[in-house]
């Protein structure tokens, strides 16, 4: 989530109200904030051991695994990456 898609990603909104929009923006950019805060949270502990958190880089892996994975009862973008954000594995 530290990088931006280098592939286009269009999203078509068919309601026409700016507040839900704006809303829907607010939300995926404060989800990508707090997830890049969790990382760097992690990767500064861990960085502060003398040796690898095994805990800490389970938290890391499963919170990448829920923004990978497909979810199955929706339609239309069914990953995150669908809709631009992906994760590195330098996080």
């Amino acid at each position: 989530l530290k990088s931006v898609s280098l592939s286009a990603v269009t999203v078509n909104i068919t309601a026409n109200n700016e507040e839900k929009i704006s809303n829907a923006k607010s939300a995926v950019e404060d989800f990508v904030e707090r997830f890049n805060a969790i990382i760097d949270f992690i990767d500064n502990r861990q960085a502060q051991s003398s040796q690898k958190d095994n805990t800490l880089e389970l938290v890391k892996r499963q919170l990448r695994n829920v923004v990978e994975t497909q979810a199955t009862s929706v339609t239309g973008f069914t990953t995150l990456a669908s809709i631009g954000i992906s994760t590195s594995s330098s996080n």
